[in-house]
């Protein structure tokens, strides 16, 4: 009887670390695509001030040097897009070891409650 009930308690074990694991899952992937789309807005308005600043350049003929440094303005673009990566994958894996472990915990705390009321 004692290892059929050890089995049975395994089993709901490994199911309350699978639920916690899934749900960490998504609030993880959740806030990643929330951040993204936050940083993304930001960048696409940096992108319409770099936009104007080629229009300027193009406006100005191909004569003369343009009026603002165009590559500089692209390479900050690329670090921003680049830092606004990592900051959404932060957020993704921060939210999901929050919710793991907050999961974890509160179905750990059902089943205590469960067993008390029995």
């Amino acid at each position: 009887m004692l290892p059929s009930r050890l089995d049975r308690e395994a089993r709901a074990w490994a199911r309350r670390v699978a639920i916690s694991l899934a749900a960490a899952l998504g609030a993880g992937a959740l806030a990643y695509l929330m951040v993204r789309a936050i940083t993304g807005a930001l960048l696409l308005i940096r992108q319409r001030q770099l936009l104007g600043q080629v229009a300027g350049a193009l406006r100005g003929g191909l004569d003369g040097p343009p009026s603002s440094d165009l590559r500089a303005a692209r390479l900050l673009l690329g670090q921003i897009a680049e830092r606004n990566l990592q900051i959404s994958l932060a957020a993704g894996f921060g939210v999901a070891a929050v919710a793991a472990v907050a999961m974890y915990l509160w179905l750990e705390r059902r089943v205590v409650r469960s067993a008390h009321e029995q």
